[in-house]
């Protein structure tokens, strides 16, 4: 089963409306501004977020208004592997050889650019990254929603919400791993072919 890495990229906005009430009030998810953990330290070398496999103290990393899955799967082979979400400031983009190292960047090459208003920055149509920016990176586990609590991609929150928008962004594994194959697949090159 190939393991699948989806960087999240996100100013994700969420719509909190009420029933009793026409208008509607936005949010966005600031990764700048957690509130478990307080803040985010980052590993200078892979730009991982240093408490990723910590599910101890964070079995949610938590926002104003958003909350994202954190699990820790104790593997029974010496180590430990993370389901859910973590926070990633790497933007590395580059074809690797060894991708469990170096599962933090995303094909963009950073976290979405904002003003000060949160706003997304574009050039011509198109989002503005920078490497050093931070942004989630998100992994599912089949196994993981067969025999863990919660299900490994959840956001919950305490009320309705509608998403307005947000930003999905391939991890450089499964790009590379696709386009040359892999130890998981064969290229994705005939007619037909897709990854989703």
């Amino acid at each position: 089963m190939k393991k699948t890495l989806f960087t999240l990229s996100m100013t994700l906005v969420i719509v909190l409306s009420s029933f009793w009430s026409v208008s509607a009030q936005v949010f966005t998810l600031d990764l700048s501004n957690p509130l478990n953990p307080a803040e985010f330290t980052f590993d200078p070398a892979t730009g991982e977020w240093t408490e990723t496999f910590n599910g101890e103290d964070y079995p949610t990393i938590d926002f104003e208004h958003f909350s994202f899955s954190h699990i820790i799967n104790n593997n029974g082979y010496g180590g430990a592997s993370w389901d859910g979400f973590t926070v990633s400031v790497s933007g590395d983009d580059a074809n690797q050889s060894d991708f469990i190292s170096n599962q933090w960047g995303n094909m963009a090459g950073g976290g979405i650019k904002t003003d000060a208003n949160g706003k997304v920055i574009k050039d011509n149509g198109k989002v503005q990254v920078e490497k050093g920016i931070p942004y989630l990176v998100a992994y599912w586990s089949f196994y993981t929603d067969l025999t863990e609590d919660m299900p490994s991609l959840i956001t919950p929150f305490d009320d309705m919400y509608e998403p307005v928008g947000m930003y999905v962004n391939a991890s450089p594994w499964p790009y590379y791993g696709n386009l040359g194959h892999d130890n998981f697949a064969r290229a994705l090159d005939q007619e037909g072919d897709y990854f989703k």
